[in-house]
């Protein structure tokens, strides 16, 4: 009972450390919240089943085409209403509008394309669940743990030990001094934008078999995965993963032994007390 209900916890933390790390991307490198976020998951998830349900294409085709579509659709949002207001020295509420009117519209999209019915996306194993040291584990689980793992590993290579990165790093640290230093700032805009919707698409394809996909399972989804990147820090992206893990842990622990009433309100409660005691977040570093 104990080892599924934290099993639970992490896969589920993952998934909003995900989203979480696709807000902390676009905030370090435009000080701005996009709120499309969790819209990106809901579109991953449409197109998986869409790619694996109706194209029948196998797994690792229909990953490819999900993560190329998600770029591309990252670069639409910044290149279409991102930086013709940045370019316009526009405010920030106002950037952040367009955001919030880019997932209403990807909303009404999916529900005129797929429908408002809830659909079923495939099992990416076909073996329900798998025993790990004598105990039965969901398989999609094992899954989502296992590639939210090796997509760290891979952003921390990007981030730590190769050039461009490094000019990402810098010019989140200072735009001024990424200029004068010969950075492509808009290029690590781009970037974040393409890094962010690719995140979101991949938390799409590893959360959709486990409920019904639909128009509107974006929405929860990506309020706490902004829940989990503040709480971890909004200035260090792999913060976003011990917030959502944390999330994802206390959530269950309380579904699982005290009342699923509950559960909802927790991430709000965390979030309200680390803004209270700790407001740059737990790996966050204050300005």
């Amino acid at each position: 009972m104990l080892s599924q209900i934290v099993f639970s916890g992490i896969y589920m933390g993952c998934i909003y450390g995900l989203v979480g790390m696709g807000f902390a991307l676009i905030f370090n490198s435009s000080k701005i919240f996009n709120f499309a976020q969790g819209e990106f998951l809901m579109l991953g998830a449409m197109l998986y089943v869409t790619f694996t349900t109706s194209l029948n294409l196998p797994f690792g085709i229909a990953l490819i085409l999900c993560i190329v579509s998600m770029g591309l659709i990252g670069v639409c949002l910044e290149v279409l209403g991102i930086n013709p207001l940045r370019r316009r020295n526009a405010e920030t509420i106002r950037i952040v509008m367009v955001t919030l009117a880019f997932g209403i519209i990807s909303k009404n999209l999916a529900e005129a394309i797929w429908g408002k019915y809830p659909l079923k996306a495939k099992e990416i194993l076909k073996v329900p669940h798998v025993q790990i040291a004598g105990h039965l584990f969901r398989a999609q689980g094992v899954i989502i743990i296992a590639v939210t793992a090796i997509l760290l590993m891979i952003l921390w290579y990007f981030f730590e030990r190769t050039m461009y990165g490094k000019a990402y790093r810098a010019s989140a640290f200072n735009v001024t001094m990424a200029y004068l230093s010969g950075i492509n700032v808009r290029a690590m805009v781009m970037t974040s934008f393409v890094l962010s919707g690719i995140l979101g698409g991949v938390a799409g394809v590893l959360v959709g078999p486990l409920a019904f996909v639909s128009s509107d399972m974006g929405a929860m989804l990506g309020v706490k995965g902004f829940c989990a990147a503040v709480i971890g820090g909004m200035g260090n992206p792999f913060g976003a993963v011990i917030g959502g893990l944390l999330i994802g842990l206390s959530e269950n622990m309380v579904g699982g032994f005290i009342s699923t009433r509950l559960m909802q309100g927790l991430s709000f409660m965390f979030l309200i007390l680390v803004l209270l005691i700790r407001p740059q977040g737990l790996l966050g570093v204050s300005e």
